[in-house]
């Protein structure tokens, strides 16, 4: 099989629904430094109830919308010991540590590496445990036998989210 895991992670949500499970309202961590746009905070919420329910995502969306604020305002709730791992195209990382910066001033679990590195250092990466793992512009991951797209299924977290900004 493909290595992805959805059967467990199905049923128990079908079970939470059946108890009433519902999309709730997850405000980002007051250490946030932010405000969020309604349709931000409700992407946040979407984040967070995947999160919850053990399952990953994909944000889509235009440029400009802000999913790196809505991303970092779900990632501010996170209460781990585990680094997160934010892989991007090279153009963008100094956008992510600009934003990590001004959002979440003085807290710094994050791993910032683009593709390229992913991919020339793939046993190093895939062999670290994360908390969650941030996949922008993954259409990078497109194509299943490339190289790059191997190493970023190795990477192990509990949480994977895709951004794309051509939804």
């Amino acid at each position: 099989g493909s290595g992805v895991e959805w059967e467990g992670p199905l049923l128990r949500l079908a079970e939470g629904l059946k108890q009433g499970a519902t999309l709730e309202t997850a405000p980002p961590d007051p250490r946030f430094k932010g405000t969020l746009l309604p349709y931000q905070q409700k992407g946040v919420d979407w984040l967070n109830f995947l999160y919850n329910w053990g399952f990953s995502g994909l944000l889509a969306d235009e440029m400009g919308l802000g999913k790196t604020v809505q991303v970092l305002a779900f990632l501010s709730r996170l209460r781990t010991n585990l680094p997160v791992l934010i892989v991007a195209p090279t153009s963008l990382l100094f956008n992510w540590r600009a934003e990590i910066d001004r959002f979440l001033p003085g807290r710094d679990p994050f791993v910032l590496i683009s593709y390229t590195t992913l991919r020339l250092n793939e046993e190093l990466y895939s062999q670290r445990e994360f908390e969650a793992i941030v996949l922008d512009e993954s259409n990078a991951i497109k194509t299943a036998a490339t190289q790059t797209a191997r190493a970023a299924y190795k990477l192990k977290g509990r949480f994977k989210i895709c951004l794309s900004g051509t939804p």
